[in-house]
């Protein structure tokens, strides 16, 4: 299993306890030992507690997927420009190569992810572009507005569709 799908499964596990939790808070509030932080206050405003937290879980949950996604294409990256020879080079060979020459040690992602629009739908590349500026609205303290919602499940889709059409190995 992957480091993606593993994540993406810890996050299915998390989920799964949220909903757990919901559902003892409606039916038991005493099940939850006494120094749980949302003993004490009504029902309504511990589960309004409850799903902010998530809310913020998820939004983790994408940041965690991305970094996990650019390891990866990251790694698949170095590994094309290192086993690329002249003359036996591909376009997306060709383009890495360029790109890593140019100035190896400030890659823009964004620049990274357009090196593989010879491999994958210029489309899905957006899309990801699309996630990684979330991921870094996240990151940086959500200050501005909102870029757009997505979910977990819809980022971690993406990402692995990428990785399959670049041929990367989940």
């Amino acid at each position: 299993m992957s480091q993606l799908q593993e994540a993406y499964n810890w996050h299915l596990i998390a989920k799964e306890n949220h909903k757990t939790i919901l559902r003892i808070l409606d039916k038991d509030p005493s099940l939850f030992p006494g120094d749980a932080i949302y003993i004490g206050y009504p029902a309504a405003h511990a589960k309004e507690m409850l799903l902010t937290a998530f809310q913020e879980y998820q939004d983790l949950s994408i940041i965690s997927f991305v970094s996990i996604f650019e390891r990866i294409v990251l790694d698949n990256l170095l590994t094309v420009a290192s086993n690329c020879k002249a003359g036996e080079q591909d376009a997306f060979s060709r383009a890495t190569v360029e790109y890593a020459l140019r100035n190896p040690e400030r890659w823009h992602f964004n620049d990274i992810l357009d090196l593989y629009k010879t491999l994958v739908p210029a489309a899905l590349v957006g899309e990801i572009k699309q996630i990684y500026q979330y991921r870094n609205w996240v990151a940086h303290g959500k200050n501005s507005p909102k870029p757009y919602s997505i979910d977990p499940k819809s980022v971690y889709q993406r990402l692995a569709e990428f990785l399959n059409e670049a041929d990367i190995a989940l």
